[in-house]
């Protein structure tokens, strides 16, 4: 008699468990139709949101290498350009057997040659219908520590012992990898 009351007790588990997810998925949509129907339906909800957004993505100036201001739009937009420019424009770096000699191989001929063969239409299929429709694939913890530092620092606004501000530059941390 026990061991069937404890199937029952874990069967009952799965449910609430399988109920749970159901809900929170519900209740995510739900908060998205919500805005949606405010939106649409309350043209001031809607503009004020999409001008408050527009003012704090709106960039008035930035400082330049050697210390300038632009302010102009034409100049901000030619810095603006100017630094992608020489972020992925390659240096075509060369001589790389000394760095590479410490480092063991990984990626095994015959793993190459799954991983270079062409992919099908089914596999790309198959691989979409997998991710979540707005997250990401994996957890991105760069994104979590920035957030949770910057949360902080809002919150926190008087003193100075014991916290520090951590910065990321993750565009030259990443975007150059040669």
């Amino acid at each position: 008699m026990a061991g069937t009351n404890h199937d029952r007790v874990q069967t009952l588990k799965g449910e609430v468990y399988d109920l749970m997810v159901k809900e929170e998925c519900l209740w995510h949509q739900r908060s998205q139709t919500d805005w949606l129907k405010s939106g649409n339906l309350n043209i001031v909800y809607f503009h004020s949101h999409a001008t408050q957004r527009n003012k704090m993505n709106f960039i008035s100036k930035l400082i330049l290498d050697d210390g300038t201001v632009a302010e102009e739009e034409k100049k901000i937009g030619e810095a603006m350009v100017n630094y992608f420019k020489q972020l992925f424009t390659s240096t075509t770096p060369s001589n790389f057997d000394q760095i590479l000699q410490g480092i063991e191989a990984k990626v095994t001929p015959s793993m190459n040659v799954d991983l270079t063969c062409e992919f099908t239409a089914e596999e790309v299929e198959r691989a979409s219908k997998q991710m979540k429709p707005q997250t990401a694939p994996e957890p991105d913890d760069n994104i979590l520590v920035a957030f949770e530092t910057l949360h902080h620092l809002k919150i926190k606004r008087k003193g100075k012992l014991g916290f520090m501000a951590l910065k990321l530059d993750m565009s030259k941390a990443y975007d150059r990898v040669e």
